[in-house]
C-alpha cells in the first residue's frame, strides 16, 4: 500500500471511517483486500420509489433522505465494512452516526427485533456491546422491535439529536467505514442532481 493508504488505514482502525481522495477504483478494490475476507461489489443508483426494486430504501424513500442505518441489516451476515466510491460530483451528501454516541444508549436498542424479508424471518439486537466496542445492526425499514413498544419513534428520534459527519462527494473519492461501528444515511437529491451513481464494496470477515 502506498503511506496514503497505509494512513487511511489507520485511521479507519481509530476512527471508523477514512475518506480517500483522488484514488481509481481498482486501487480501491486492492485497499479492500488488506481488510481481508471476500468482497461484493455493486452499483448503486439513485432511484425514485417507481423505479426501485423491493424491498430496498429506494422504494421506501426514493430520492429523498435516507434514514440512519447499517448496510446489509436484513442478511444474515451483514459486511463488517463498506467502501463507497463515485466518479463524479453528487450534491446529496452521505451522513455518518457515530454508533458509540451515549445518546444511542437506549433500552430498546438492546432488545430482540424481528428482521423480516419476504419468507425469512430472524431475530437480532440491534446495539450489542462487546467490552469497550459497541456493533450495529439496523434498518428499520425492514426489522422491529419483537414485542411493542412506545418508544420507538422517541429511540429512534436520538439520531436527530446526534452530530453528524457530512461527507460531500467529489470525483474519485472513497468513503472507507465500519459498517458495525458507523450508521450512515443519505441526503435528498436536489432536482438537479438526481442521476446520483456510486460504487460499493461490501467486506465479509
Amino acid at each position: 500500500m502506498s503511506e496514503r493508504q497505509t494512513h487511511a488505514m489507520q485511521q479507519l482502525e481509530s476512527d471508523g471511517w477514512t475518506l480517500i481522495p483522488g484514488i481509481a477504483f481498482g486501487d480501491l478494490l486492492e485497499f479492500c483486500e488488506e481488510l481481508g475476507g471476500r468482497q461484493r461489489v455493486t452499483r448503486l443508483i439513485a432511484r425514485s420509489e417507481a423505479e426501485a426494486s423491493v424491498p430496498s430504501l429506494s422504494a421506501n424513500h426514493g430520492l429523498g433522505q435516507f434514514p440512519p442505518h447499517t448496510d446489509g441489516a436484513e442478511d444474515l451476515e451483514p459486511p463488517r465494512y463498506v467502501a463507497l466510491w463515485s466518479s463524479a460530483i453528487h450534491k446529496a451528501a452521505t451522513l455518518l452516526y457515530d454508533g458509540e454516541d451515549p445518546l444511542l444508549d437506549r433500552p430498546l436498542f438492546s432488545r430482540a427485533w424481528l428482521v423480516g424479508v419476504g419468507r425469512r424471518r430472524f431475530y437480532v439486537v440491534p446495539r450489542q456491546t462487546d467490552g469497550n466496542c459497541v456493533r450495529w445492526r439496523l434498518n428499520p425499514d425492514c426489522m422491529r422491535p419483537a414485542s411493542s413498544d412506545d418508544c420507538l419513534e422517541e429511540s429512534l428520534a436520538s439520531f436527530d439529536r446526534l452530530p453528524t459527519t457530512r461527507v460531500e462527494w467529489r470525483s474519485r473519492q472513497a468513503l472507507v467505514f465500519d459498517n458495525t461501528r458507523l450508521l450512515h444515511g443519505r441526503e435528498a437529491l436536489p432536482a438537479d442532481d438526481r442521476r446520483r451513481e456510486l460504487m460499493r464494496v461490501s467486506v465479509y470477515r
